[in-house]
């Protein structure tokens, strides 16, 4: 029977990046702690903060999806293929059958810094190969105070929630019973997740959860959920 995992935000481990860093709450690069292992599918879950004209050179095993999404900034993401722009309130997906590498850098030249979240999923098959790009849930929509669907796939490998929430509201999320695992991030606020208290950049793994009950504690809250 696995454990609940709680991840705080200031033990996440720290790397620094030529002058930008990365915050790992999973073990990722020379960061390396056995209560940091994997959960489940979901290898990698990192935040990325780079300098304005940083370039990062993010290396992505095979057989993998990654998820990116900007919490400050808009973002060029480039592969060997293509290059996407990402907005605020856009995430992309990338599916690989090989190792690459892609570079993630800033699109505006103002001297702000960049912020940017990274989740690495192991697959054993791969649907597509190539870019996806979505728009939030969060973005221009009036509906708040629930957990909305980020993909729109048929069967996926996994799925995405995320909730905009205002003011203290509760909400249960019915889970797929194809996944086993639920990987609970608070973008923003404080929330209350399966009577886990949750600050701003705390995450919470849930193993076989089928309902998940989740509160928001401030006034105003961002709420990611991973199901896999």
């Amino acid at each position: 029977m696995e454990d609940i995992r709680i991840y705080i935000a200031e033990q996440r481990g720290e790397t620094d990046v030529a002058d930008g860093w990365v915050k790992s709450i999973l073990n990722y690069g020379t960061y390396a702690a056995p209560s940091r292992s994997p959960v489940g599918k979901l290898q990698h879950a990192n935040e990325w903060t780079g300098h304005a004209g940083q370039v990062f050179s993010l290396p992505v095993p095979g057989r993998s999806i990654s998820v990116f999404f900007p919490l400050d900034g808009t973002l060029i993401i480039q592969t060997e293929e293509q290059e996407q722009v990402v907005p605020i309130g856009t995430m992309i997906v990338l599916s690989t059958d090989t190792p690459t590498n892609i570079r993630v850098r800033k699109m505006d030249t103002d001297e702000r810094w960049f912020i940017f979240q990274q989740f690495t999923f192991s697959v054993t098959e791969l649907c597509y190969q190539g870019i996806r790009i979505y728009d939030l849930p969060i973005a221009n929509t009036p509906i708040k105070n629930c957990l909305l669907p980020v993909l729109e796939e048929e069967n996926p490998t996994f799925q995405i929630y995320m909730g905009a929430f205002v003011g203290k509201e509760e909400y249960i999320l019915d889970t797929d019973t194809a996944f086993n695992y639920t990987f609970a991030m608070a973008l923003d606020g404080n929330f209350e997740v399966e009577q886990r208290l949750l600050f701003q950049g705390d995450a919470l793994s849930l193993p076989n959860f089928r309902k998940i009950g989740a509160e928001c504690l401030s006034a105003t809250g961002l709420l990611l959920v991973l199901h896999f």
